[in-house]
């Protein structure tokens, strides 16, 4: 392996942590583990046994097992030591990783924000913490290599308030919002469930309905 591929293939690793990965239902008896960037981990029949694989599975026990190779404390005996080229990658890899977490440690409460990513897939629901750098570009939690402009973050904090003021309006809009989103993820993850299927569209239903109302009344 090239010292290039090396560096390719440690950034990646470290982008990439079991915790950033989440589970994607592709059909009926097919659910994928993704990484970030949407590669695929691992395939399994049945939700319950993607989000154990995501926690507990195959792939996390060998992404630990590379992290102690590229780390220095592997027991493995058939794990190699690092080339001092590569040591010195890895130590410029980890000092980004070291910057994300000191970061988000020494960022006062407000400072930090709730946000998705804009270009995230459909049924994607999944929230980060970001917080705005000096250079006025956003660091997300747990992306290490990457900052991000304004306009690529959804920013999902409730609306600011003062005393007396009416914030009806605003979290009707969110409700709103969260129904047309709500409506895909089900057709995805209720599909082979009738009951379930249909109670939930009946609470949406509900949801619209009170929204509707509400707007004419205020």
């Amino acid at each position: 392996m090239t010292i290039a591929a090396f560096e390719t293939a440690a950034r990646s690793h470290f982008a990439n942590p079991p915790a950033t990965w989440t589970v994607h239902k592709v059909d009926t008896r097919t659910w994928h583990i993704r990484t970030t960037d949407g590669a695929v981990v691992d395939r399994f029949t049945t939700k319950r046994d993607a989000e154990q694989g995501c926690v507990a599975g195959t792939y996390v026990r060998l992404w630990h097992e590379k992290t102690a190779w590229y780390m220095g404390t592997s027991t493995n005996p058939r794990d190699r030591a690092l080339s001092e080229q590569e040591r010195a990658i890895i130590d410029e890899i980890v000092g980004y990783v070291n910057r994300n977490a000191d970061t988000f440690e020494q960022a006062a409460a407000d400072q930090v924000h709730l946000v998705r990513f804009r270009d995230r897939d459909a049924d994607d629901a999944e929230t980060w913490e970001a917080t705005l750098l000096r250079e006025g570009r956003w660091l997300v939690k747990g992306v290490h290599w990457w900052t991000f402009a304004e306009d690529e973050l959804e920013f999902l904090d409730p609306p600011t308030t003062t005393p007396g003021e009416q914030q009806v309006p605003d979290e009707l809009d969110e409700l709103a919002a969260a129904c047309d989103h709500w409506d895909q993820v089900i057709e995805s993850d209720l599909a082979s469930n009738d009951a379930e299927h249909d109670a939930a569209l009946r609470i949406i239903e509900i949801a619209r309905r009170v929204c509707t109302r509400k707007e004419v009344n205020v």
